[in-house]
C-alpha cells in the first residue's frame, strides 16, 4: 500500500491544477466568467493607478527632499532635549559641520553661554504652544566666525514617535545688521551735513537780508569780484543738489515700512524748505 506499480508513473500535481483549473472553468456559466475576467480587469486598472500614485510620491518626496536640502535658510528638528534630529545641509553649512555629524548632536553646542537661557525657554514655548516662535542669538559655528542668526521655531509631533518636536528655521542676519549699520552711518552723515547745511543757510539769509536792506551801500562795478554772500549761494545750490540725490537714494534703497524712511521723509521736508528759502527750483 502506498507503493507505486512496475512501469507506473508518479502523480503530477501541475495537470492536477490545471485539471482543476479546467473544471472549475467549466462550471462557470458564460455570464459568470465574464463579471470574472471584468474584475481581474478593473483590479489590474486600480494596480497601475497604484503603481503611478506611488511613482508620483516618490517624484514628490525627492523634490521636497531637494527643496529642504536648498533651502536658502537652515532648517533643523529638534528633539525635546535639544538634540538635533535632522538637519538640512544649509543648516550643517551655518554650523560648520557635515550633517552626519550633527545626528544626536546638542544645539547647545552651538550656543553662547549668555544665550542658552533664552534659547531653552524658546524652544519650550514653541514645543509647549505649538505656535511659531523667534528670537535673535548668536550662533557658533563649529568652524568660523560666530554670527547674528534669527531663530524661527514651532512645535510638533515627530512623524515617526510621536514625540515632541521643535522645528526651527535658521536665517544669517549677519548681512542685514552690516547693512543697517551702514545705513546708520549714512543717516548720521545725512543728519550732520543737514545741521551744516542749515547753519550755512541761515547765514546766506542774513546777508541776502543786509543786502535787500541796501548793505554797506558800495556800488559793484564790472572789475569788483563778486559778492561772498553770491559765492555762498551758488556752493548751498551744489550742497542742496548733493543732500537731494542721498535723500533719492535712501528712499530707493530702504523698504517702504523701514524705520528709516520717516527719517528721509524729514529730510525731504527741511530740503524744500530750504530751497524755497533760496529761491532753487525742486
Amino acid at each position: 500500500m502506498g507503493q507505486l506499480h512496475p512501469g507506473s508513473q508518479p502523480p503530477v500535481r501541475g495537470r492536477d491544477n490545471l485539471s482543476r483549473q479546467s473544471a472549475e472553468r467549466a462550471e462557470l456559466t458564460p455570464d459568470a466568467y465574464n463579471r470574472l475576467q471584468a474584475r481581474l480587469i478593473e483590479l489590474e486598472l486600480q494596480n497601475t493607478e497604484l503603481r503611478a500614485a506611488q511613482q508620483e510620491g516618490e517624484a514628490l518626496h525627492r523634490v521636497n527632499a531637494d527643496l529642504y536640502d536648498s533651502a536658502p535658510v537652515g532648517h533643523v528638528t529638534l528633539d525635546h532635549n535639544g538634540l538635533i534630529l535632522y538637519a538640512n545641509l544649509t543648516a550643517a553649512e551655518m554650523l560648520g559641520l557635515e550633517r552626519r555629524r550633527l545626528r544626536r548632536r546638542p544645539f547647545i553646542l552651538h550656543v553662547p553661554r549668555e544665550h542658552l537661557n533664552d534659547f531653552r525657554a524658546h524652544c519650550r514655548e514653541a514645543i509647549v504652544t505649538r505656535q511659531s516662535t523667534s528670537l535673535e542669538l548668536v550662533l557658533k559655528p563649529n568652524r568660523g566666525e560666530p554670527f547674528h542668526a534669527w531663530l524661527i521655531a514651532v512645535g510638533a509631533r515627530d512623524t515617526e514617535t510621536g514625540a515632541p518636536v521643535c522645528h526651527a528655521a535658521i536665517c544669517n542676519t549677519e548681512d542685514h545688521r552690516r547693512t543697517e549699520e551702514e545705513l546708520k552711518r549714512e543717516l548720521e552723515a545725512l543728519r550732520a551735513t543737514e545741521a551744516e547745511l542749515r547753519q550755512h543757510t541761515e547765514t546766506l539769509e542774513r546777508l541776502l537780508l543786509d543786502q535787500a536792506r541796501g548793505g554797506n551801500g558800495a556800488s559793484m562795478t564790472e572789475a569788483s569780484p563778486p559778492p561772498r554772500h553770491l559765492a555762498g549761494i551758488h556752493e548751498a545750490n551744489n550742497t542742496l543738489a548733493n543732500i537731494h540725490n542721498v535723500i533719492a537714494l535712501l528712499q530707493k534703497a530702504l523698504p517702504p515700512e523701514h524705520e528709516y524712511q520717516r527719517y528721509t521723509a524729514l529730510m525731504e521736508k527741511e530740503f524744500r524748505r530750504l530751497a524755497e528759502a533760496l529761491g532753487i527750483p525742486n
